[in-house]
């Protein structure tokens, strides 16, 4: 298991909690405003999604590292997080919400996160922003590479 995986914590009073229809945010430094103002409006076309929202936190968890890590190795930038909204989950209200808004803060390859809009789900989903993947990032410096399009 990945050490990253292992150290997003499952402890219910290490979380910030957040209420069922609040809005979830989250950007890196380095994120530049009008990138993030276009994920948050669901200006990106959303690649993938995970559904969290009826799974028990260590499977969530999991899911959601493991769909961050495949949608990064097939160059996927932007994902949709169903987390649902938890007005009745216990023991705190939005607890999966709470958790999921905690654990993408902690993984390095989770560069924004916010709320979607109404048609993705609304307060009860997240579009998620991630970094190239470093193979990625190495085929981008090779096409951009002076004359490489020079014959």
């Amino acid at each position: 298991m990945s050490e990253t995986l292992l150290k997003l914590t499952l402890e219910v009073n290490s979380v910030k909690a957040v209420a069922p229809e609040e809005v979830i945010s989250f950007k890196r430094e380095g994120v530049q405003q009008a990138v993030f103002d276009r994920l948050c409006s669901g200006g990106y076309k959303v690649a993938s999604e995970v559904d969290l929202h009826q799974l028990k936190l260590e499977l969530a968890r999991e899911a959601l590292f493991q769909s961050i890590e495949q949608a990064r190795q097939l160059g996927q930038r932007s994902i949709l997080v169903i987390h649902g909204k938890g007005s009745r989950s216990k023991p705190i209200p939005a607890l999966m919400k709470s958790f999921v808004a905690t654990w993408l803060v902690e993984i390095d390859a989770v560069l924004a996160y916010h709320s979607a809009q109404i048609h993705h789900g609304g307060n009860g989903a997240a579009y998620v922003m991630l970094t190239k993947s470093e193979q990625k990032r190495v085929e981008t410096r090779e096409e951009n590479h002076k004359g490489a399009h020079q014959r």
